[in-house]
């Protein structure tokens, strides 16, 4: 069973990596921080957009998961997802390198 002790957004006052994209958290950017217990104590950082982006595709369910299973960017990304994540989360696509129609 998994304890979650606190959940945050914060900005960074050093850089981090997103555990959804793996790209940099930078200075001064803000991202969603989580810590929980899961057997050890465990970090969880994400841009903001990266985190909302992974529960949106988890609302939608447009993708085959374990279940109980947190929606994972990295590994949960399939190419039905590619059109959200354009016209809702354009930065997420772009440090996925998903390209498209040209948005106007």
């Amino acid at each position: 069973m998994t304890d979650l002790l606190s959940d945050s957004i914060r900005r960074a006052r050093r850089p981090h990596i997103c555990d959804q994209c793996l790209c940099k958290i930078a200075v001064g950017e803000h991202y969603r921080r989580q810590v929980y217990v899961d057997g050890e104590l465990c970090t969880y950082r994400a841009h903001e957009d990266c985190d909302a982006a992974a529960l949106r595709i988890a609302d939608i369910g447009a993708h085959n998961l374990r279940w109980d299973d947190p929606v994972n960017l990295r590994n949960d990304l399939c190419p039905e997802d590619y059109e959200l994540l354009l016209t809702e989360f354009p930065a997420v696509a772009d440090r996925f390198c998903i390209q498209g129609p040209v948005r106007s």
